[in-house]
């Protein structure tokens, strides 16, 4: 009788598995566009990042997207991101000190897609 791990014969790869890259639940028709600011509730808009330092401090954003921004400064202080993509955007200096973006292990495993997303280099 084979093991609970044997798979006819063949042995199961041990160790991680490369994370699964899945794409943000984003409504097919967004209600509009909305400027990054300090506290906004925002959900289902097109994003705009304006001016030199951009702030979405304690905001909670849902459902939206932020592309082709270029800024001296993001800050997402304490911010909750849920299903937003962001592409094109790049940032000197990107500050989300005590940020909820994802579960813990699903932003550890995204992490570099998101920075490489801000234009940041990544290096091992």
């Amino acid at each position: 009788m084979p093991s609970p791990r044997s798979t006819g014969g063949h042995r199961t790869p041990r160790g991680p598995h490369a994370p699964r890259v899945m794409a943000p639940d984003l409504p097919a028709r967004f209600d509009g566009d909305a400027d990054l600011a300090p506290r906004a509730d925002l959900i289902g808009v097109r994003l705009r990042a304006t001016g030199d330092v951009v702030s979405d401090a304690h905001g909670r954003i849902a459902e939206s997207r932020l592309d082709e921004a270029s800024v001296t400064r993001l800050d997402l202080t304490g911010a909750t991101l849920v299903d937003v993509a962001i592409t094109g955007v790049r940032a000197a200096e990107l500050v989300c000190r005590d940020g909820a973006w994802l579960e813990p292990r699903q932003a550890e495993l995204h992490a570099v897609a998101f920075a490489e997303a801000l234009g940041i280099g990544m290096t091992a």
